[in-house]
């Protein structure tokens, strides 16, 4: 019956070592992990039950910024986790334990089949807020690239909702398209492109996919050499902004070169904020942040600081 317990308690005690959320992801999934789980729910006779489902509930509870949202059915599931968890490493009979599980079972496909439907309800807005940006883009490049995400937003769509999903991604493109902009559609436009984009970055990063991250790094490179026509600056700019191999280190030095040419180049009103940024930056660093924590939205204040350099400029 200890060893029973003493399971749950390990795998809590390892999931709370864990400093990140791709780290306790790589734990939950682990074959051994989930080998004795599965072992512990065959004992007590559920092995009808998917361990990965229990194993879900540390990450519901120890990583709920990551996981839920703000529902009253997020309230239910994260409370039912903590009530699992306190029955599992206690000593009560199998019994009890089997009957909790069961409950906890029933929440959770409630709780995932709400959450599948929310899911699916945002990516079709970020759809179409990607769909008003590509009308107004000129960047044929960008365009490119904007498509490939909203390909992978539909493949997505179509994972999460096999049955109704596409059927309402297409169903709702007249109502996007006839929105009104005074109800803020329009307005948001921009800041929602950004997220849709920083939660693409972002998942590239938790896949150690730093590629995505390169090639804006390029970008901002070329946006850099608009932002002067002082010879000496363009040639630093060329011969410091490069990337020797993909590793963390490279893009974090890349990323503080960008921004202190950022603040050679601003005018000295912004300096106290740019300063503030590379201390937060460095922070994160030193602190041995995941890329994905911070990345992408630094890199984004990156973007829009150029994009207002280059905009005074033309002025």
């Amino acid at each position: 019956m200890r060893d029973n317990y003493m399971l749950f308690k390990n795998i809590r005690d390892e999931i709370i070592k864990k400093k990140t959320f791709s780290q306790a992801i790589k734990y939950i999934t682990n074959k051994h992990t989930i080998k004795s789980v599965s072992d512990y729910l065959k004992k007590i006779n559920c092995d009808n039950i998917n361990a990965k489902i229990i194993l879900s509930s540390y990450m519901i509870r120890y990583h709920s910024d990551n996981v839920l949202g703000y529902s009253k059915l997020d309230e239910d599931i994260l409370l039912c986790s903590l009530g699992l968890h306190k029955i599992l490493e206690s000593d009560k009979s199998n019994l009890i334990k089997k009957e909790n599980i069961k409950e906890y079972i029933i929440l959770y496909n409630k709780w995932k089949d709400f959450d599948i439907q929310n899911q699916v309800n945002n990516l079709i807005s970020e759809y179409y807020v990607i769909n008003k940006q590509r009308k107004n883009l000129k960047d044929d490049i960008l365009d490119t690239e904007l498509e490939k995400i909203q390909q992978k937003i539909k493949k997505h769509i179509s994972l999460l909702d096999p049955d109704d999903g596409i059927r309402l991604l297409n169903e709702s493109e007249k109502k996007y398209e006839e929105m009104n902009p005074l109800n803020g559609f329009e307005n948001d436009i921009r800041n929602s492109f950004r997220k849709t984009y920083n939660n693409y970055v972002k998942k590239k990063l938790i896949n150690n996919d730093i590629e995505v991250v390169t090639k804006n790094f390029k970008e901002l490179r070329k946006m850099l050499l608009q932002c002067t026509t002082d010879k000496k600056i363009k040639d630093e700019i060329v011969s410091s902004l490069y990337i020797k191999y993909l590793s963390d280190e490279e893009l974090y030095k890349f990323l503080l070169k960008v921004y202190k040419f950022i603040l050679q180049l601003s005018d000295k009103d912004n300096g106290k904020d740019i300063k503030n940024t590379i201390r937060k930056l460095k922070y994160n660093v030193s602190k041995d942040k995941e890329m994905y924590e911070f990345i992408p939205d630094i890199m984004e204040e990156a973007f829009a600081r150029i994009e207002g350099i280059i905009n005074k400029k033309r002025k």
